[in-house]
């Protein structure tokens, strides 16, 4: 899964600088999920596990996250009304809920900042902003 996220992201422009070269895509994705896969966690800790300086850390993230809002449209979506029939047929096959297109499974991705949009409406029953996953079929 980690090559195919690279080879969506790597074709973005922002990881081709025409002045100066830049570390591969899977680095800098890397350092991205270290962050964020330890609940957003110190750009130090990042920055001492790869040997990077944490201001890199930031310029790294920062990349990976625009890559990722720009390709994501393309990939994600609710799809036609064709996929919806048959996500809700086999959800309710499954579970005998009808007219479903997915459920929550209760796990949270917490947020290592507020949005700046409704940010106070991302805040969980537990305190932190954040959202939950959707475990679709």
């Amino acid at each position: 899964m980690f090559d195919r996220l690279v080879h969506f992201l790597a074709p973005n422009p922002i990881f081709h600088s025409p002045r100066k070269k830049q570390r591969h895509v899977k680095f800098q994705l890397a350092a991205f999920l270290i962050r964020y896969g330890q609940q957003g966690s110190d750009t130090l800790d990042v920055a001492a596990k790869l040997s990077i300086g944490h201001g890199t850390v930031h310029t790294y993230c920062r990349r990976v996250s625009r890559a990722i809002r720009e390709v994501g449209p393309q990939h994600l979506n609710w799809g036609n009304q064709e996929r919806k029939t048959v996500v809700s047929s086999a959800i309710e096959a499954k579970s005998g809920f009808p007219k479903c297109l997915g459920s929550g499974d209760g796990s949270q991705i917490r947020f290592s900042e507020v949005p700046l949009l409704d940010g106070e409406q991302f805040r969980s029953r537990k305190k932190f902003i954040s959202v939950r996953v959707l475990d679709l079929i």
